[in-house]
């Protein structure tokens, strides 16, 4: 999990689902990763940049 440093949300993955999403103060939420892939949240800086990883499935 992760937050950004000049806006009230809540940055997590789905683990369910391979989607990174962001919670809004007001509740709502959206998928904040590519479409078609499996992503998992690596962090936010402080610039608020957001960084994912592909993940990919031990065999």
């Amino acid at each position: 999990m992760a937050t950004l440093f000049d806006h009230d949300c809540l940055i997590y993955d789905d683990l369910e689902k391979d989607t990174v999403n962001i919670r809004e103060r007001d509740g709502s939420w959206r998928i904040i990763s590519p479409p078609g892939g499996r992503y998992r949240l690596i962090g936010v800086d402080h610039d608020n940049n957001i960084y994912i990883n592909i993940h990919h499935q031990a065999k």
